[in-house]
């Protein structure tokens, strides 16, 4: 009567039995990874690109890679005649007031704190601060108690620290793997609270080549577009220019968290909250602050005493962008180049930094084309002339951006990304949604800061409308009713 053969031997199920449970499965990957999306997308895009199969590295080697680094005791020069000079110059600076936390200040910060991001050891979302407005009485009583006692507790600066994989390619060895350190959620409170109070003393005091920091700035892209503007005037006009770019080990990093001299720290934040804070606070502060870029800060005044640089049509001088701790440094020969370089690799080993040399190049270009030299010798090494290209803040670079290489490989994953979003199970609304802060975010970058041809434009368009009518993304024209 029901149109099939039921055999009880094979466990067969009506036609109308198999496709509603098809279409229950359907619907149940679609609501579950549409309520993934609204909580955590950062997963959902995680899993699309491969991410949550990751290979845990060696655990010896890897133990034994990272003691070498953060075991290691940084050694800093505290009596260096440019921090004598920095501090002749700073010792007029005004000192900030003492710092009071109140409920006004918890309420700020909890609002702009990230309500599901992963936890440090005390396994509590933002979420739950924001909800419970209750406890931001005794949290603000109970921070100034901190900083009056000059102590805290231990488990506050405690961290869950997790492996991330950089390149796929490499595998699993251990210098592959980036450390990310989850923090627990009272102490980025407390530690985000006094950042924004330092900020707004700090801020006329930072350099302004540092972008890596700091509010109404484009950050990396306007590092990029000054980068870019100086290589086109270099073309332009037939100029001689020498560029070099600096990268540090990545030992610098728990050096400079744990071990920068408190001087140094006092030329960026005179007499500021070291009256409130013990050493350690003050520094896990500086580590939340980013210690790289606060460290970074007198080398910019150093470089800018040098008078050396490359000097544009318009009369502007560039000497150096800094963004974090990727040092980028401009002159118009290669004996200024040299001057720069060795006195940014004083002042480096001066606060217990060193330099990466593997990840650091130069280029001498003269009359607007680029000539191979031997590179510069250093004590620790050799910074030779850049074979291909270097990629600088994600953009490829010769003599300028490698245009076109950094167009096509941005097109090709943009492409790559909405094929997985419309191969998803989410509903028209959400897959465009999903298209503009997921794929487009790749397009987005690079396109600030290259030039894009509008026949390029054109042809990635027509190919995301192919991929749209494929996957059924565009309605059906309706046919004509008589």
């Amino acid at each position: 009567m029901l149109g099939y053969k039921l055999n009880s031997h094979k466990g067969q199920y009506p036609p109308w039995r198999r496709r509603l449970e098809g279409k229950t499965k359907v619907a149940r990957r679609e609501v579950s990874q549409l309520t993934e999306l609204q909580k955590e997308p950062a997963k959902v895009y995680s899993q699309w690109q491969g991410n949550n199969k990751r290979t845990a590295p060696p655990r010896l080697e890897t133990e034994q890679y990272w003691k070498s680094i953060w075991e290691k005791d940084a050694t800093q020069n505290g009596n260096a005649q440019w921090l004598v000079d920095l501090r002749a110059d700073h010792s007029d600076l005004p000192e900030q007031g003492p710092v009071t936390i109140t409920v006004a200040d918890i309420q700020e910060r909890v609002s702009n704190m990230k309500s599901w991001t992963a936890p440090g050891p005390d396994m509590v979302h933002a979420y739950w601060l924001k909800k419970l407005t209750a406890l931001h009485e005794c949290l603000a009583a109970q921070m100034n108690q901190l900083l009056v006692n000059e102590r805290h507790p231990e488990w506050l600066t405690e961290g869950r620290t997790v492996l991330i994989p950089k390149d796929p390619k490499k595998g699993p060895v251990p210098s592959n793997y980036r450390p990310i350190t989850c923090l627990s959620t009272t102490w980025k409170l407390l530690s985000g609270i006094i950042l924004a109070k330092m900020n707004r003393h700090m801020g006329q005091y930072m350099s302004g080549a540092q972008k890596g920091i700091g509010k109404n700035t484009r950050g990396a892209k306007h590092q990029l577009l000054v980068d870019r503007t100086v290589s086109r005037d270099c073309k332009t006009r037939r100029t001689n220019l020498c560029t070099a770019w600096i990268d540090y080990k990545k030992a610098c990093a728990p050096q400079l968290d744990t071990g920068m001299p408190r001087i140094v720290q006092d030329q960026q934040d005179p007499k500021s909250l070291h009256q409130e804070l013990n050493g350690d606070v003050a520094y896990n502060t500086r580590g939340q602050l980013q210690a790289h870029s606060t460290s970074l800060n007198p080398l910019s005044e150093i470089i800018n005493k040098t008078g050396y640089g490359y000097r544009l049509r318009n009369g502007a001088v560039v000497s150096h962008l800094v963004y974090m701790d990727d040092i980028k440094l401009y002159a118009k020969s290669e004996r200024d180049m040299d001057s720069l370089i060795h006195t940014t690799r004083l002042y480096s080993n001066d606060i217990g930094m060193s330099f990466g040399l593997e990840k650091c190049s130069r280029m001498v270009t003269k009359k607007g084309k680029v000539v191979r030299t031997e590179g510069i010798e250093l004590l620790e090494g050799n910074i030779a002339d850049i074979e291909d290209s270097y990629k600088y803040l994600g953009i490829p670079q010769v003599n300028g951006n490698h245009e076109e290489a950094a167009r096509k490989a941005a097109t090709t994953k943009y492409l790559q990304r909405v094929r997985q979003v419309l191969r998803s199970q989410l509903n028209g609304k959400n897959k465009i949604r999903v298209i503009n802060t997921y794929a487009l975010t790749v397009i987005r970058y690079p396109a600030g800061v290259i030039g894009w041809p509008k026949e390029e434009i054109e042809a990635t368009d027509i190919k995301t409308r192919k991929l749209l009518t494929m996957h059924g993304g565009f309605h059906q024209q309706p046919e004509a009713v008589h």
